[in-house]
């Protein structure tokens, strides 16, 4: 009886809690929300800490974090899309199978017919290398690694700039972050270039003792929730869910997927 007074009473908070930010919305906004109890959303399958999805379709990692908030603050049910690859995840955001992809916000694959919201994750584009037992720089230019071999996530957006800045070096698309640094790792690349906190995170995971980061390329990323152009609306409240959350709320998530 005691258990059950105590789940009540927990469900009585998050009613409140969220009809309490709802009243922040407008008329539209709250009607909007309304007519979608339940919205969809996908990301990337293999790329923690940002997300991933595990072998019983659990999404997983700070995005899914950032999603539990949201739903808690709005009210809704976000139904959580298995995605297969990268590349699955654009179709579906294509065909209108889900309301919201996670995505970089600088990506201008989609042109007209998508928004994104500000970003609510951060972090700098690195180089990873192997270490050697001989000096070895830290690159702050990448046209010092012309003539390598370097491994790329495919299709990934944040490498727009950098492609456009260094076209002639000599990139190589790999399906997933783990075979970005296990490839630098063996010697199959001679450097990745990846996001800081998708970095360090998978060479710490995968026990990669052989690699560290040598370089850096002046670009902050952004991560965002993208939604179809016709989901304006949902833009919006996207982003006053972004605005309402505190720095402790930020630093929390990211302390609990990147501090390892």
């Amino acid at each position: 009886m005691i258990k059950n007074l105590f789940f009540s009473l927990f469900l009585f908070l998050e009613l409140a809690f969220a009809q309490g930010f709802r009243e922040s919305l407008t008329d539209k906004e709250r009607a909007w929300l309304d007519a979608h109890p339940v919205i969809k959303h996908t990301g990337n399958p293999v790329y923690l800490p940002y997300e991933a999805f595990n072998e019983k379709g659990r999404h997983l990692g700070m995005v899914a974090d950032y999603l539990n908030i949201i739903e808690k603050m709005l009210g809704i049910k976000i139904e959580r899309v298995v995605s297969s690859s990268w590349e699955d995840v654009l179709y579906k955001s294509r065909e209108k199978q889900v309301d919201i992809i996670t995505n970089y916000t600088n990506d201008d694959d989609f042109g007209s017919s998508h928004l994104i919201t500000k970003g609510f994750i951060k972090s700098p584009i690195v180089v990873v290398k192997q270490i050697h037992n001989y000096y070895q720089h830290f690159i702050s230019d990448l046209s010092e690694l012309k003539g390598e071999k370097i491994a790329v996530g495919r299709r990934y957006a944040f490498l727009s700039p950098i492609l456009k800045e260094y076209p002639l070096l000599n990139y190589i698309e790999v399906d997933t972050i783990e075979n970005v640094l296990k490839g630098v790792s063996s010697g199959e690349f001679d450097a990745a270039i990846v996001s800081l906190n998708i970095g360090t995170y998978n060479i710490s995971k995968h026990g990669l003792r052989n690699l560290q980061v040598l370089g850096k390329y002046d670009f902050e990323l952004e991560l965002g929730f993208q939604v179809a152009k016709e989901n304006e609306t949902l833009l919006h409240i996207l982003n006053k869910v972004l605005d309402a959350l505190s720095q402790e709320q930020h630093q929390k998530i990211l302390n609990r997927w990147t501090v390892v």
